[in-house]
């Protein structure tokens, strides 16, 4: 399935496909690198591969502590990492053939919260229930942004992000390497139709959404208050001495 003209671009510009990447090369649409073929490998396969490059870029098989990575995660070794997540969800991937056949095992597909901090619990609650819980990737899909909003091409503005994501990867490692966890890509990424088609319903969904729920929906939101303004403080203590310094005095 493809784009319509007037349907947001895919590449996640914000604008119509007619006005962004209609009509340009897929080296143009989001990275500079030919598409290459799907590399064949299982939804299990790709999740070990992806806890093994982050062991292997980030320095973890040589000693590198938590504490380190966070003072001196480097621009090339966020680029080299999604690199490899390039290489694990290309366009070519086939969804359907790669997600889990219907059977005898009870699966979950969880969709909540996907904050370190907040994941292990749910994992533990409803790993009591069923054999397998399947768990959307978060990982940005390389294919599926613009230069100027790639990790290829920028990697500086995804630091945080990165690391954040490293911890998520690494908390669930012995879910995945037992097999009770499965990490699935966003079927929007390979579909831009389905994706449109899930922001319009998000809308309708909102239209009709009375005041005492969006009153209800604000409190649950308030529980995860404190996470956010840990994530928020984090990044403010990974900028540059000296800008924080002048935030400091502007505040004043």
């Amino acid at each position: 399935m493809h784009a319509g003209r007037n349907d947001p671009c895919p590449c996640g510009s914000g604008l119509k496909y007619k006005k962004c990447c209609i009509g340009k090369p897929p080296q143009d649409k989001g990275t500079t690198r030919n598409i290459p073929e799907d590399n064949g490998l299982s939804l299990r396969d790709r999740s070990l591969y992806a806890l093994d490059a982050a062991v292997d870029v980030f320095g973890f098989n040589k000693g590198r502590t938590w504490a380190n990575l966070k003072k001196d995660i480097s621009g090339d070794q966020i680029r080299e990492f999604y690199r490899h997540v390039a290489y694990l969800w290309p366009p070519s991937a086939d969804l359907s053939n790669l997600m889990p056949e219907p059977g005898d095992s009870l699966r979950a597909l969880y969709l909540g919260d996907v904050n370190p901090n907040a994941i292990l619990s749910n994992v533990f609650r409803f790993a009591l229930y069923t054999d397998e819980i399947l768990i959307v990737n978060p990982l940005v899909n390389p294919w599926c942004r613009k230069k100027e909003y790639n990790p290829l091409e920028a990697p500086d503005q995804f630091k945080m992000d990165t690391l954040k994501l490293l911890f998520f990867l690494f908390s669930l490692a012995p879910w995945i390497g037992a097999g009770l966890v499965t990490l699935i890509p966003d079927p929007g990424d390979f579909d831009s139709v389905l994706r449109v088609k899930t922001w319009s319903s998000a809308r309708k969904r909102l239209e009709g959404v009375s005041q005492d729920e969006w009153k209800a929906a604000h409190e649950e939101m308030a529980s995860s208050a404190s996470i956010w303004e840990t994530d928020f403080t984090r990044l403010r203590l990974m900028e540059p001495k000296e800008y924080q310094a002048r935030k400091i005095r502007d505040w004043k």
